[in-house]
Order: C-alpha cells, then structure tokens, then sequence
C-alpha cells in the first residue's frame, strides 16, 4: 500500500501543471522560429522575456542559430528591469551583439540602430494600465518599423490583471504626452500586447507587416497566477500581483505629492504625507464602503524620493477580494478624499500629469459624487469597448 501511495504522490507532483498557458515564445520555439528563419532581427525585451520555464527570450533566439540577432533595445528600467533613471549603456554587448536603451537620449530606435533589420520582435510583459510605458515603447518601435519598412512580430503575453475589465478615462491629447500615454485607451484597457499592437496599427492606418505569435490556453478572465507561468516583477516597484492589481488607481499619485511608489516598503499598497492625518483619512475613506479592499491608518518614512526620511501618515491597502476591487475608481477617490480634506496641501493640479485633462480636474474640485465622476467618462469608454472588440485575440 506504501509503494502505491508513494507512486501516487510522485504522479501527482511531477506531472504537467495542467492549463499551463503557453506564451508566443514558447509558441514561437514550437514552430521552430519558421517566420524568422535566415533573417536579421532586433529583439525589444528586458528581464520579464522568458518562456514558460523561466529560460530567457534572448537566450532561446541568440542559441537557436536559425536568424541573426543583429540590434538588442530595452525599455524603461533597463535590461535587468532594477533602474529608475534614464540609461545609456555606453558599448556594452549581450551576445556580442550591441544593446540600445530606448528609455535614454532617444525613446525609439535610430536609423542607425535598425540599419539591415528584417523584423523587431516585441516579447516584455505589461501590467494592463494605460500609462505604464512598456506598451509606449512598442508603439513608438512600430512606428520606427513602418517607417522603414522593417516587419513587427509581438510575441504575446499575458494581461497580468485579466483581460476583462477595462475602466477610467480616455486620454484624448496623446500629443504633450510621451511614453506614458501614446494612444486614445482608458487607464486599465483589458487587452494583451498582441490585441494592442492589432489596435495601433489600426488607428494609425500603418502599412506595418504585423505579426502576433498567440498565446495557447489563455482566457480573457485569468489573472496572472492563474496560468501557471513564472512571475517576474516587471519594474522595481511592481513587486507583486496585489501591487500590479492596484497600480491602474494608485499610480495615479506619481507624479502628485503624496508618497506611494519610491522607497517604500510596499509601493503602490500605501500611500500618506507629512500633512495627513492618518485615522482621519481612514475614517473618511471608509464612508464609501468599497468592495474588496480594507484600509489601515499607518505611519512611515520613505527611505528615498518624496519626503525622504520625513514621517509620514497615511494608509495601508488591503485587498481582500480582488474580483471586486476597481482600482480605478479606488485611485480617484482617494484623490477626492485628499482634496476634500487638503485642500491647500494637495496639489491635485499635477493630476494633468496623468490625465492631461483640465477638464477632469475641474470636475473634481466641483466635488461630485463618485457616481457623477464615473459617469463623465463612460460615454467614451462604451466606445472603446465596441471597438476594441474587433482586436481581442482570445476568448
């Protein structure tokens, strides 16, 4: 009876994960890289650019001696994903092959950097949230490989926050913005970078010679750890599927005068300043009676960035059931809150920063109520639902 119960448990634990989504390197090594076989390619890629059993983009293409790796660019926060600066790598190889920060001097790859490129292949993961840049450099490269008549494959990645929910404003002036918003989506948008590339091209009416590698086995209403794939953190301050879940609300604070991203313990949980009161705020933000999130009075010093090594008083998130949480809607009225409170102290003019809509801010100083906020912008995200339709990719 040991031996059976002990064969058993050895089936059990060594098999297959079941439902184990395969992602478009895993696809694209399966096919035995037939689309770029004898061509010239630069990879777009950082440290999230790894198949499903943790073995790097870079390494698969650069061993797989069917294409030549000519040109290697790399997103904001760099190669390894741990920088928070611009980058120049100087003349520094991987592969003996040269790497170019697109997140530096220049945000898309120079003449120079792409000259007798066939295809840019595009394989990093995104969080789901409009002014997260990695999609922004995508973007920016599909641009440059229009251009220049140079062929464009993403191989597809999960959303990490499912692919259902879609919620916030559209930003409509993508021309002041940059990497952080370089197209009309709402703030969470519910689409891979797959689905995303289709819509770019689209909009912008490219000629571009796109290809998207699928994924196998993924649904619209995963969540990243519900594919059985390994989790990288994506940037330094994205450490964790929780943080990830509440970044569409609480990264709205970036570029505000609050705490909640550098130097922290837990970017993106927590938030606070030297002029809130803790309890009071705690208090006020639980007369919404939110679903699926608690709220904790704390206190702390960050270590870096705002108010460095300043007390501070503020809140610690807490999610209890993410299926019901709604980032979006928790990140504004924390904003509301704040301006009701401080108004004074609270700078919600840098809001624009993220928004790049007056309009918004003045909605918000009119003091609606949450119902009045969201309504202000579901007109516009009704359209992009229909539309997007057109562009998903899976199920």
């Amino acid at each position: 009876m040991s031996n059976i119960r002990l064969l058993f448990i050895y089936i059990f634990l060594y098999q297959p994960i079941q439902g184990k989504v395969k992602l478009g390197i895993d696809v694209l090594e399966e096919n035995n890289f037939s689309i770029i076989k004898n061509k010239k390619v630069g990879l777009i890629i950082n440290h999230t650019s790894i198949n499903s059993n943790w073995r790097s983009t870079i390494e698969i293409i650069a061993e797989s001696n069917v294409c030549e790796l000519v040109a290697i660019f790399t997103p904001e926060h760099g190669f390894d994903g741990k920088l928070d600066e611009y980058i120049n790598y100087g003349d520094n190889l991987i592969y003996n092959v040269p790497v170019y920060s697109l997140y530096g001097e220049t945000l898309r790859p120079e003449k120079r950097m792409i000259r007798n490129i066939d295809y840019l292949i595009f394989d990093i993961l995104d969080i789901g949230t409009r002014f997260y840049t990695y999609i922004g450099t995508m973007k920016y490269c599909m641009e440059v490989a229009n251009e220049n008549n140079i062929g464009f494959i993403v191989l597809d990645r999960p959303n990490p926050i499912n692919g259902i929910d879609i919620s916030g404003p559209m930003l409509k002036n993508i021309n002041v913005f940059g990497l952080a918003g370089v197209h009309n989506l709402p703030i969470r948008h519910g689409m891979t970078p797959g689905e995303l590339a289709l819509l770019f091209k689209a909009d912008e009416k490219m000629q571009l010679n796109l290809n998207i590698i699928k994924m196998e086995g993924w649904k619209r209403e995963m969540w990243f750890d519900e594919t059985g794939l390994p989790w990288v953190n994506p940037s330094p301050n994205i450490r964790n599927m929780n943080q990830a879940s509440l970044y569409p609300g609480l990264g709205l604070f970036e570029r505000l005068n609050v705490a909640n991203k550098r130097g922290l313990p837990s970017p993106f949980e927590m938030i606070g300043a030297p002029w809130i009161n803790a309890y009071d705020f705690v208090n006020s933000l639980n007369k919404y009676n939110l679903p699926g999130v608690n709220f904790t009075p704390i206190k702390f010093s960050p270590e870096e960035h705002k108010y460095s090594n300043e007390l501070c008083e503020g809140i610690y998130i807490t999610i209890t059931d993410r299926e019901k949480l709604e980032p979006v809607k928790l990140g504004f009225i924390i904003i509301i809150t704040l301006y009701k409170m401080y108004p004074e102290e609270f700078d919600i003019n840098k809001l624009w920063h993220i928004t790049r809509s007056k309009g918004l801010i003045q909605e918000i100083k009119n003091d609606p109520s949450i119902a009045e906020l969201i309504r202000y912008w579901n007109n516009d995200l009704d359209i992009f639902r229909n539309k997007r339709g057109q562009y998903l990719l899976y199920p």
